[in-house]
């Protein structure tokens, strides 16, 4: 009885009588979200399906969820924080910038690139590390997704300053990989799987006065 996301086609949700119960799938991995506890345990046991039936799924609690696709997830009384700190570090080993000197902005001011006329060269992985920005960019630094989806453009028709560029992002990142997205408010985070499965479950989200808005809800970044 859940309804599909016109936006997300991944995006699963039901409101009810002041309630709600949202569920994202990703893959085999499943983030949910509910505000009614006796309406979750009967979805989940809609999902287990039958205890005598070949198709039963064997759902185990595990606890607090510490890390989901690739984000580390912390929480506290007051907040649950998301960060990408380990992704960032690793991709700055791959690319040799672990030491660099700090980057303060993602870009630099004014920068005007231009299509090459010259084919790409394979060996600069600029549309490998625009790609891994990107998902850094979706997930935990909506600060950087502009200047990535500016490169992205060029990724038929890249030479090395585009590749300097995307380069100088991931300095930025590595200057800055200890800020973390911030979620305030009430928090009841735990998670179930299977051996296939992993669910993600939080109540009562309430998210704070950042200064990315997406629609009526506030995210952003901050440093601690």
């Amino acid at each position: 009885n859940l309804s599909r996301s016109v936006a997300d086609p991944c995006f699963y949700y039901r409101v009810y009588e002041g309630s709600f119960f949202f569920l994202l799938v990703h893959v085999d991995d499943y983030a949910c979200a509910y505000s009614d506890q006796s309406y979750f345990d009967e979805w989940l046991d809609h999902f287990r399906g039958d205890p005598n039936s070949e198709g039963y799924l064997d759902v185990k609690l595990l606890g607090d969820v510490t890390n989901l696709l690739q984000m580390r997830i912390v929480r506290t009384t007051s907040a649950m924080y998301l960060d990408q700190e380990r992704q960032i570090t690793q991709l700055a080993a791959d690319y040799g910038v672990v030491d660099c000197k700090p980057v303060l902005t993602p870009m630099a001011a004014h920068t005007d690139l231009q299509k090459s006329v010259e084919p790409p060269q394979a060996c600069i992985p600029f549309r490998q590390l625009v790609g891994s920005l990107l998902w850094i960019a979706r997930h935990t630094h909506p600060e950087v997704m502009q200047p990535v989806v500016y490169l992205a453009q060029f990724c038929t028709c890249y030479s090395r300053d585009h590749f300097l560029a995307a380069l100088r992002i991931l300095k930025y990142l590595n200057t800055v990989k200890d800020r973390r997205l911030a979620f305030r408010g009430g928090l009841c985070a735990h998670s179930m799987a299977t051996t296939e499965h992993l669910i993600w479950s939080f109540t009562r989200i309430r998210i704070g006065p950042w200064a990315v808005r997406t629609g009526s809800r506030t995210l952003g970044t901050c440093c601690t």
